[in-house]
């Protein structure tokens, strides 16, 4: 939906198959996505983004504040992360962290 928006859009997975279903699905509507396998965190190593979206993934992160002091150096200045249809109520720990990491 964002790449149908004309945002620059990229997307990581641990599992390939996902990212080939999105490949699919932008050949087929014309739009750019850049893709790359990895796990939570990974992935796109020297870019920063103005917004990091979790869909329905947050949940299954071991080590919620460690990969949120990771991608927190991945965000631009004034940058967010955004949860939708994440199922906190899943995590086994507190994910607190303050402005700053």
């Amino acid at each position: 939906m964002l790449a149908r928006c004309g945002l620059d859009c990229h997307a990581v997975d641990i599992e390939q198959r996902w990212l080939d279903q999105i490949a699919v699905q932008a050949q087929k509507l014309d739009l750019n996505i850049s893709l790359e396998q990895g796990v939570f965190g990974d992935g796109f190593a020297d870019r920063q983004f103005d917004r990091i979206i979790f869909f329905e993934s947050f949940h299954h992160c071991i080590d919620c504040q460690e990969l949120l002091r990771k991608l927190h150096a991945k965000l631009k200045s004034g940058g967010k992360i955004v949860f939708a249809a994440n199922h906190f109520s899943a995590c086994k720990q507190t994910c607190f962290l303050t402005h700053g990491g």
